[in-house]
């Protein structure tokens, strides 16, 4: 009776129904893993995925980076500086079969807004120009406390600054990554008002 068992289970494995398989003849042939290839800027996550494959799968790194998460059927790779991460499925049943993917790591985002303007009047109109590097998309998100936007034209804005002295907030946040942004102070005095730059 328990050879009669053994022989079923062996059939089993060799049709692909065991390893994690989903359903009987479940695919046995490791042939790719799903993006081929990902840009992503350092300290931000890419996942990847084996295609068609149901057996279970050991993952495995090499290159500037480290595994966050995995499971059997995908990883999720951290680049931790600048270059070239490949990403690796290896059977767990079958180690002679493996797939690669790459990870292109990017130098991180950066938010800057220029001119340096740091103090004005009240009821002046303060001008600032955002400035994305590294990212795919180069828009910006606005957050103004203290004074009252008066223009948005993309990754421009023109702030009037409140009718009595105090601190205005400007803050540019990068879109393609919500978590870089950069902010400036604009401390206003009293005075007679005027434009602080021109809007193009």
């Amino acid at each position: 009776m328990h050879v009669g068992i053994a022989a079923i289970l062996a059939i089993a494995y060799a049709c692909g129904g065991g390893g994690g398989g989903s359903g009987g003849g479940g695919n046995t042939s490791l042939q790719s893993v799903s993006p081929a290839s990902l840009r992503r800027n350092a300290a931000r996550s890419a996942t990847f995925s084996v295609v068609g494959f149901e057996g279970g799968v050991q993952w495995s790194i090499s290159g500037p980076g480290t595994i966050v998460t995995s499971t059997s059927g995908s990883v999720s790779v951290l680049g931790t500086a600048v270059g070239t991460v490949t990403v690796r499925a290896t059977s767990i049943l079958d180690p002679s079969k493996s797939a690669t993917a790459t990870l292109q790591v990017l130098p991180p985002i950066s938010v800057s807004l220029t001119p340096n303007t740091v103090s004005a009047q009240v009821n002046d109109v303060v001008n600032l120009t955002a400035s994305v590097t590294n990212a795919t998309d180069n828009r910006v998100t606005w957050s103004v406390t203290g004074g009252t936007v008066e223009v948005i034209n993309g990754n421009l804005i023109s702030v009037r600054m409140p009718s009595s002295p105090g601190t205005v907030s400007i803050q540019a946040t990068s879109v393609d990554d919500p978590s870089k942004s950069t902010s400036r102070s604009i401390t206003v005095a009293s005075g007679f008002g005027n434009t602080v730059g021109t809007i193009r």
